[in-house]
């Protein structure tokens, strides 16, 4: 399991690929298109960051960047929240919340398509659980392991599942199904 405090983010810590643009507090952008000169995508190649809301974007069929804010699941994500396809990589990245109040925890999944790497991070809050942990400060995870929030609510954080033809990594997927942060990318 790897922890990082959120502080040590803003010094250039480096999650991986295109996790660190989100997780380094950058905006992202949820309404342009990306160039359409970039290479296909297997079929099935998405991003989205709420499986579900309809915010997908869809890599095989047109590489585009999508965003907005959603709820499902006792789960909201937006402000921003968004996917987005690149020349070799997928991700879905933002901001989401599983308890009332202001979204403000991060989170991000990246694939990249053809050699099935992947990468991303979820923050944590305070008093969650990471495996077994109790956390005292704000983390982000980078591992894949289960947290257990304040609430009493589970969830395994950072899943990343293959077959013969994908990879998928999905940042946080709930013990009901929800999924948060969810990228499939066609596999090496």
């Amino acid at each position: 399991m790897a922890v990082i405090p959120a502080t040590q983010l803003s010094s250039g810590r480096r999650i991986g690929a295109l996790a660190s643009v989100l997780l380094a507090g950058t905006t992202m952008l949820v309404s342009a298109t990306v160039a359409s000169a970039a290479p296909p995508f297997p079929d099935g190649t998405t991003a989205t960051p709420l499986v579900g809301s309809g915010i997908v974007a869809n890599c095989a069929t047109r590489p585009t960047v999508v965003g907005g804010r959603a709820t499902l699941g006792g789960v909201t994500v937006g402000d921003p929240a968004g996917g987005r396809c690149t020349t070799r990589s997928a991700a879905a990245d933002g901001l989401y919340s599983n308890i009332a109040g202001p979204l403000s925890l991060r989170f991000s999944a990246v694939c990249e398509s053809g050699t099935g790497a992947t990468a991303g991070g979820v923050e944590v809050p305070a008093g969650a659980s990471v495996g077994g942990v109790l956390l005292s400060s704000r983390m982000v995870v980078t591992g894949s392991t289960g947290v257990v929030y304040r609430s009493g609510r589970r969830a395994a954080l950072n899943v990343v599942s293959t077959t013969a033809t994908s990879v998928t990594r999905s940042a946080i997927v709930y013990e009901d199904g929800t999924i948060v942060g969810r990228v499939v990318c066609g596999s090496p």
